[in-house]
Parts: structure tokens; sequence; C-alpha cells
């Protein structure tokens, strides 16, 4: 059977086994350590005089049996006859399986390659061996497809599917859903695949699925393999075994959190009253043996358990008996938590972020408290706080969750009951159930009298809602009455005016209108309420492109910028939308089809598909101005779609679009196909429109143009695309650090450019002593393999807006760590800029490389040929080519 997915790994590997001579494997059982270490060995061992040898410590039952177990199977009668072998010759060592015994195994591997030059050793282990020289490879999951993707050649599925079929089984293209679902449960875990796919053979997937809680469901028919490969449940309890009593009693613990926690979190559920140092400590040790996940995002890290390891840590919290403890321990945090972000609704970023990043634990005491309260003060008190996130994503659970609650306690007079009735009437208002929306909204007013914020929010919806409906005299009394109701409340207010102007807008007035958001705007900014100034400023572009469209361009992409700093999902989306709609209207189609891949996969990412509409709309008067054929089927789903926002309510779109006569797909096809004619336009077919008129172009050294040739070929920057015409072929490529750094070196042809420059780097440091701890480095290097793999899934699919967003962070982390990785447990004294310059400038030059080529094959191999890297860079071909370049 062969190697699935791995392409990277191997190539990863490969080239580190050239500059290091310990290279260790790490991840957790069953993600392929082994099987990627063997196909390494197998091929690298004809270029090591010696050949290769193979050392599976497996069979080693203690720690005193390593270092004999190590020589015998290297032939040797001891270790120190082995150590004492007088030969140089380079030989590659596998050392397969340290983690049971990893202290000795360590003790061994230094001493063999501190007694002599010859081997080189690559290790698997599930925590590192914290070696000096060592260079560690994390292997992740295999990569799956794109949310809302149905993508057969996805590593993981694939993987499944190969062995589904070595079992005799092809599940049926209407079970194609259940076997992706399937997949992303399993997290790409190999081993968890291969055993679902055996099940496939008495279960369909959707069984499968509806029996994962119960780890028995993935264990082979027949014992045969390693122990702890014969089920999942085996593979787990072979690395919790080898953890410390408290050590498992806190992963048990952590079982509870259904998605990402962070070290407070992690504290007031999991620990017994002990200190941060000591809970941080239990972390430290859970993630080495890589049993939890640690992410680092905007400076916050936070931790996760894959779906299997959360199913293990339930399972065993419920032997224990102390299940119901540690629920009663987390409902009391998050509520308490939770109760000091919504105070301000989230209006403040760190408000926003503590409710949005919260939204899984808030759902999951949610369920728990419908289960286990006899009074509803707790239940009413989290569903009206989502009010707060709803329009970020996610909006067919929260409502089911909310709805549930108001059905557990149907008491209208209730304490909260009114705000928690916003938060459901908002979710249908999203779901494009308007009239639902409007009758609860306005039955709950009678009993909103004792709540601050439920006499605007609720109004607030019978506004939104009666939009939706085609009524805005309705929508404009009934906000003018939420404003009046919100006097007290400025930061509600400032919203609610926000959204007056819109709809003022639309009714003709767009000079009042921007004149309300631009006083709203630096009121919020004054009061330090950031969504309030981000979300005015948004609006500010929309507006503006309906009078200036080059000042609505720049306003947007400031906006996008600002709403990407603070992580504010509806203010990316709207931007974006506003910045693809003036890119059709002005005929820049490739620019228009950058903006709105993102768009769309940012949505659905974030569980907002409810919320497509503009951008199928947008999508479909791009295609029929490229002359796309599924322009008409584009164009009858969005019209057939829900309106949930007052953006280009029907009758007031800014972009044009004729009627259709096609039968409406449904949302996921209408994504799909959008998509498919997206990435078709940008990568594909040759740019469809002709560069804005700019000045002569920075002519790069080199010989008289080709023969045939118009004149050269060229790079050309337009916006958030680079349009790259090589060989008579044009291909339009995502911005990106690393396109700005080739333009550099083609338009200096011949010439080296130091790393510095590429860089930005100022005057050169020297050594400058230890430059991270620790526990510093291992966050960064764990967040560091994680963004590999996500890079790589990002870019596998053409999502390059959220590889160059994962490409910004890996390369800044490069960049930091870059003197001071593969330092086992020590930090490495700094190298200085040069080192990390040059680090972090040829791994995203590399990364440029490979998008190009996915591009471009031929530009690919020709850029591959020429372009060199190191301390100094360089384009140098084979035969001088010359070169536009427009920045």
């Amino acid at each position: 059977m062969g190697l699935v997915g791995r392409e990277a790994s191997l190539s990863d590997v490969r080239d580190r086994l050239t500059r290091a001579r310990l290279v260790t494997l790490v991840g957790p059982g069953g993600i392929g350590k082994t099987a990627v270490a063997t196909t390494v060995l197998a091929e690298a061992a004809p270029s090591y005089p010696l050949g290769g040898h193979l050392v599976d410590l497996s069979r080693v039952g203690s720690a005193e049996e390593v270092r004999s177990t190590i020589a015998a199977q290297l032939g040797f009668a001891s270790f120190g006859a082995l150590v004492a072998s007088p030969t140089e010759q380079p030989a590659l060592v596998l050392v397969d399986n340290c983690e049971h015994v990893l202290e000795e195994a360590a003790a061994a591997v230094d001493a063999l390659l501190q007694a002599c030059e010859s081997p080189t050793v690559l290790a698997t282990s599930r925590s590192p061996l914290n070696l000096p020289g060592e260079s560690v490879v994390a292997v992740g999951p295999l990569s799956l497809p794109a949310p809302g993707r149905i993508d057969l050649d996805a590593p993981a599925v694939r993987l499944l599917m190969e062995r589904a079929g070595d079992a005799g089984v092809q599940p049926s293209a209407d079970e194609m859903e259940h076997v992706v679902r399937l997949c992303r449960m399993l997290d790409g875990v190999p081993l968890a695949l291969e055993l679902a796919a055996a099940r496939l053979a008495v279960l369909g997937p959707a069984e499968i699925l509806a029996r994962l809680d119960d780890l028995d469901v993935l264990a082979r028919p027949r014992s045969r393999g390693p122990g702890r490969h014969r089920s999942l449940r085996d593979t787990i309890e072979w690395s919790y075994q080898l953890l410390a009593e408290p050590d498992r009693r806190f992963f048990d613990r952590l079982g509870i959190f259904t998605g990402p926690f962070d070290l407070d979190e992690a504290a007031a559920v999991a620990a017994d009253g002990e200190s941060s140092a000591h809970v941080l400590d239990h972390l430290h040790r859970l993630v080495d043996a890589s049993l939890v996940i640690a992410e680092r995002r905007d400076g916050r890290t936070r931790y996760r358990l894959l779906e299997t390891l959360r199913t293990f840590a339930r399972e065993r919290l419920v032997a224990s008996g102390e299940r119901d403890d540690v629920w009663a321990r987390y409902v009391r945090h998050v509520v308490r938590q939770t109760a000091s972000f919504a105070a301000d609704q989230g209006w403040r970023r760190e408000g926003f972020h503590g409710l949005l990043d919260r939204t899984d634990a808030i759902l999951s005491v949610l369920r728990w408290c419908l289960d286990h309260d006899d009074r509803p003060g707790r239940s009413l008190a989290l569903t009206a706080t989502l009010w707060g996130v709803v329009h970020q994503g996610r909006v067919d659970e929260v409502e089911s969750v909310a709805s549930a609650v108001l059905e557990r306690w149907p008491d209208r007079s209730v304490a909260g009951w009114a705000d928690a009735a916003a938060t459901v009437a908002t979710c249908r208002y999203l779901l494009g159930r308007p009239h639902d929306a409007v009758e609860l909204a306005s039955g709950a007013l009678a009993h909103a009298g004792s709540s601050g914020y439920a006499p605007c929010t609720l109004r607030r919806v019978v506004a939104l809602a009666s939009c939706a409906r085609g009524d805005l005299a309705v929508a404009i009394e009934s906000l003018d009455a939420a404003i009046e109701h919100a006097r007290d409340i400025p930061e509600l207010a400032m919203e609610l005016a926000v959204t007056r102007a819109e709809l003022a807008a639309n009714l003709g007035d767009v000079d009042g209108s921007l004149a309300v958001v631009r006083r709203v705007h630096e009121a919020a900014r004054s009061a330090g309420a950031d969504v309030n100034a981000l979300w005015a400023h948004t609006v500010e572009a929309s507006l503006l492109a309906r009078v200036d469209p080059d000042q609505a361009t720049a306003t947007a992409r400031h906006a996008l910028e600002a709403a990407r700093a603070h992580g504010y999902p509806a203010g990316e989306s709207a931007n974006l939308n506003t910045l693809a709609e003036i890119a059709v209207d002005q005929g820049d189609l490739v620019a228009a089809a950058g903006h709105l891949v993102e768009l769309i996969d940012g949505l659905v990412t974030r569980g907002a598909d409810s919320e497509v509409r503009n951008a199928i709309r947008t999508t479909a008067s791009l295609a029929q101005r490229a002359g796309h054929e599924a322009w008409a089927s584009l164009a009858a789903s969005a019209a057939a779609m829900p309106v949930v926002s007052v953006f280009n309510l029907p009758g007031f779109e800014r972009v044009s679009l004729p009627a259709s006569p096609m039968v409406p797909l449904s949302r996921r096809d209408a994504i799909l196909l959008a998509r498919s004619v997206l990435h078709g336009l940008l990568d594909v077919h040759p740019v469809l429109a002709d560069p804005v008129a700019e000045p002569a172009p920075e002519m790069a050294p080199g010989v008289e143009p080709p023969a045939g040739s118009d004149g050269a070929n060229r790079l050309v920057r337009m916006a958030d695309v680079w349009e790259i015409t090589f060989a008579s072929r044009t291909v339009a490529v995502r911005h990106s650090k690393g396109l700005d750094d080739l333009a550099r070196l083609i338009g200096a042809a011949g010439a080296e450019v130091h790393c510095l420059d590429l860089a930005g780097a100022g005057l050169e440091e020297r050594d400058t002593g230890e430059t991270i701890d620790a526990q510093a480095r291992r966050t960064y290097e764990q967040r560091i393999r994680e963004l590999y793999d996500d890079v790589a899934e990002a870019e596998s699919h053409n999502d390059f807006a959220r590889a160059e967003r994962l490409q910004a962070e890996l390369d800044a982390l490069v960049d930091h760590l870059s003197a001071a990785l593969g330092l086992g447990g020590k930090a490495r004294r700094a190298s200085g800029t040069v080192e990390r310059a040059r680090s972090a400038v040829t791994h995203r030059l590399r990364g440029t490389l490979r998008r190009v080529s996915a591009a471009h094959d031929e530009l690919g191999r020709h850029l591959a040929a020429s372009i060199v890297t190191g301390t100094y860079c360089c384009y140098r071909p084979e035969q001088p080519t010359h070169w536009e370049i427009r920045v």
C-alpha cells in the first residue's frame, strides 16, 4: 500500500537529513511517523556507503534493554562494541518508536552520535529526544477538504477511499458527503482513517459517524499488526500509559472542552488548585506527548484535543467518577467568564474576542444546563450573550440550542427571557425566516421592560426583518424607536445609527448617510469601541461605492486590513464584497475574482454560508461579463436566496445583472459552482482585463525580447493579484511577500541581493546570547509545524487568501526562531540577523515558487533553475531573459 499525501513531509525530512545528523519525527499515535520514516529510509539508504538500518524499539520492554537492542539490531555484540566501531563511512539509522523508553533512547542516540561521525540518525517518537542538534519534524494529520467541499483528491479522503477499495468496499456517490465528514471528524489521522475504512465492510459512513463516541468501532476486524495499532483505543492507550498519574488525571478532565481552551480555562477545569506554573507544566508534558495541540494566533496561545483523543479522555473521566464534578466546575467557570465579557456586548475588542472565542464553550454549557438545571437563570443569560456573535457565523447551531432554551423555559415574564428571545429572533432573520423573526421579537417586546438591551435589540431585529420583507418604512420606524431606547447605551446607539444610515442611503440620502457614519466612526474611536469604529468605517466604504469608487476602494482596503488585524470576520466579509463589486463594475475581473474567492471561503469556513447571497450575485455578474455560461445559474440562485443583509437590498443593488431564466441551485451547489468559476478565472484562463495604463515600466537588464514576443515577459502587480506573463502565457497569482522578493531579484537580474535587503532588516546583529526560553521555543515550534501543514493544505485547495495569512504568521515565526530551532530543551545563542533573514527569505521564496509552478509549470521550471537563495540571493537564468516589472 502506497504512502498517501506525505509528499511535503518526505521532502522536508530528506532536506533535513542533508543538514542535521539527528532528525526526529514526532506526532500522536497513528499519525504515520513510522510510514514516513521507513519510506525515507528506503529511498535514502543507497546514498549512504553503509546503507540504511532499522532499529525497532517497540520490541523493548524496559529501559535497560535499549542499548543492547540497538546494538543487536545493528549487528553488534554490545553497545560498547557499536560505539567503538572504527568505521567513518556514513550510514543512516532509523530508531523507531522511542516514546516508551524516551530517556534511555535519547541517551543511547546521543552516545552513538558523540562516538563517531559515521551515523545519521532518523528517529520516531511521540515526544522529541531533546538532544543538541536535533531537528524536529512534526508529522501532522493528512490534509482535509476545504470547508464545504467534497474533494476526493484531498489526501485524507484519498487514503480512506484507497483503503476501502483494498477491502473491497466502494462508498457510493450519495455517501461522499458522509465520507468527507468522517475524515474531518477523525482529524485526518491515518490510522483512524484506515480503521474506519476497514469498518466500511459492515457499516456505512453515516453509521460509523453515528458511533464515533465509541472508540471500539475503530478496531481492526481481526487482530493483526502491532498491538498498539489494532484499534484506535490501543494507540491512544499506549501514549496515555506513558504519562504520570497526575498528567493522566489532568488530560482526562480536558476532555470536557469541545473546542480550543486557554491556560486559565485549563486551570479552572482540570487543576486541583495548582498554580499557573504547575498547570503550564501539565500542558507542556501533554503537548510533548502529542496528546494536546498548542496553537498561537494573534498573540494568544490556545490548546485543543483531536476528536478521537477527546473521546478517549471523556471515557476515562466517566470511568473515574469525576464527570459531574468536572462539568460543574466548567459550567461555573464559563458562566462567570462569559458575564465578564457580556457587559459591552462585544463592542470592544477584548469583549468581542472573549465572546467569539467562547462560542463552543457557551453552546456546550447551554446543552448541559438544559439537561441538568431546574432554573432558567444561567441558560437565559448565556443565550443572551450569543446575540453579540451570531452575525459572525454558526447561526444554525446557535438557533437550535437557543430555541431549545426558550422552549425549556417558556415563561416570558422571567428576567432575561426577552434578551434571549432577541438572540433567537436575530438567528431566524439570518436564516432567512423574517416572518418568524418579527413574530418572536414583537411578542417579546411586551416583556422587555426590565432589560436595558432587549427594547433595542428586539426592535433592531424587527427592522432588519422588515427590510428583508421589503418594508423599509417600518424598518426605519423601528430603528428610530430602537435608537431612542438606546440613548443610555452609547455603543448600541452607534450601531443602530449606522444601520439607520445604510437604509437611508437606499432611499437616496447618500451624503447624509455618509455624514452619520463618519460621526459614528469618530465617536467610536474616541470611546474605545473598536468594533463600532470598524463597522462604521466598513459601511462608509460601502456607501462611497455609490458615489466615488476610487475613494471607496481606498476606504474598503483600510477597513479590511483593520478588520483582519482585529479578527472581525463580518468586517472582513463586508469589505471584500465592496471591493469585489467595485472591481467588477470597473472591469477588473481578476482582482474581483481574488476578492470573491477569499470572501466565499471565509463565509463557509466560519459557518456563515447563509450570508453568501451577495457574494454569489457578484460572482454571477463577474461571470456574465467574462462570458461564462454559469452566470445564469448563479444569478437565479442568488435571487432565490433570502435577504439577510442591508447591503444590496433587492432593487438597490450596486452591480447590475440581467434577469435569469434558470432554475436556482441549492446554496451548497451554488457555492461549489461559484468557486469553480472563480478558480478557473484565476488559475487557468488568461487574464481577462488589460492592466490600467501606467508609466513606462522599469526594464530589467537582459537581451532583446525573444522572437514572436509582444515586448517582454511581465510581472505586473494589480492590487492583491500579480499578472505574470511568460512564454506568451499569462496567469494570475495572489500577492505575497515572496512575490515581492521574486520581482526584486528579477529586476536585478544577475546581481546578488543580500538577504537582509529582501527581509527589510536593518543593521546586522551579532551573537546576542540566548534568544528564548525552552517553553517559548516549544510553543513556537509546535505552531510552526502545524503552519507548514496548514499552508500546504490551503495551497492544495487554491485557497491562497488563507495560505497567505498563514504564510505571514509562519514567516514571522521562522524569522524569529531560525537561530533557535533544533537545540532540544536549551535555547541556542542567536547567530544574528543574517541567519534569521536568510532562513525567512529562503522559505518564502521556495513557497512562492511552488505556487507559481502550480499556476504556470513552464515558468516554475524556469525560476527553479534560475533563482539562487542563501545569504546572497540572485536571479541568474541560463539564457538572458527580458522582463518588464510593474509594481
